[in-house]
């Protein structure tokens, strides 16, 4: 899913985000890619990037800060990760890689939170609000804690899916009762 995209042009269009009724001054790219859990049962997020940029050209020198996500990354870098713009000539002191001469700092991956407890959207709005990037609108902290909940029930639910007996033992340590399936009484 993203802004502008169809069956024909599957390239999403970044948002601008302006305040009031201003020129916008940051662009929210989106791109969101799903498919079913191994199991067939649950939408599953599969790759995600959550950027903001000073321009809707999107070029390397506008970017903000950029979240990506792979569930199954193709390199060694983590899945869930984070870009910052900004400039650093000493970086290139203390890269030991041979694959690039240089390296700029929005080339580095900083890992955040992993497959289940990375950042949401929630968490980049929120950032572009507390960092008067743009102008709320009324309400909206209690909109970003609403959706926020949702989201960390969701990741807690799959969380506990994939690890069942961890979650029996949390909870049985907090007083519950727990049995697992197919035991009889």
């Amino acid at each position: 899913m993203g802004r502008g995209v169809t069956d024909k042009s599957p390239d999403p269009k970044p948002i601008p985000i302006s305040p009031s009724d201003k020129k916008a001054a940051v662009f929210l790219y989106l791109l969101h890619s799903y498919e079913f859990d191994p199991e067939g049962v649950y939408l599953t997020m599969t790759q995600s990037t959550m950027s903001l940029y000073t321009s809707p050209d999107m070029e390397d020198d506008q970017l903000i800060v950029g979240i990506d996500y792979a569930r199954n990354p193709g390199n060694q870098f983590p899945g869930a990760h984070l870009h910052v713009a900004g400039q650093r000539d000493d970086l290139d002191a203390v890269y030991l890689g041979d694959a690039r001469k240089t390296r700029k700092l929005r080339d580095l991956h900083f890992p955040v939170g992993g497959k289940r407890f990375r950042p949401s959207l929630e968490d980049l709005v929120e950032f572009m609000i507390t960092e008067e990037m743009v102008e709320p609108r009324p309400g909206w902290e209690q909109e970003v804690k609403k959706h926020r909940a949702r989201w960390e029930a969701i990741q807690l639910k799959a969380a506990v899916r994939r690890n069942q007996k961890d979650a029996a033992t949390a909870l049985r340590e907090a007083g519950w009762d727990v049995t697992p399936p197919g035991y009889d009484l």
